[in-house]
């Protein structure tokens, strides 16, 4: 069994709510009763595969959001190729 390390501020990370969602964020911290995420975006289904789009259109696309750890099933480090394109999204920088 391979043991993660926990993420540290800044990893990109993917969230599964209880309603399904997923979500792709930069980890900030997490306390007994949150997890705090920055600059959240849903992951989507195209016809070209996955995508990324706002998690909410009516916040700032930078600000930090709580997450209550009772509507969380998981959350864990995301993949490397949905990483880079979650970071090319959320900062506008090709890598």
């Amino acid at each position: 069994m391979l043991i993660q390390t926990p993420p540290k501020q800044g990893d990109v990370i993917t969230v599964r709510t209880s309603a399904g969602e997923e979500i792709v964020a930069r980890y900030v911290e997490e306390t007994d009763m949150q997890l705090t995420v920055e600059k959240p975006m849903a992951v989507v289904a195209s016809g070209q595969g996955f995508g990324l789009m706002p998690m909410a259109f009516t916040i700032p696309q930078d600000a930090n959001v709580k997450l209550s750890l009772h509507s969380i099933l998981f959350h864990t480090k995301t993949e490397d190729d949905m990483a880079r394109q979650y970071l090319q999204s959320s900062s506008g920088i090709s890598l």
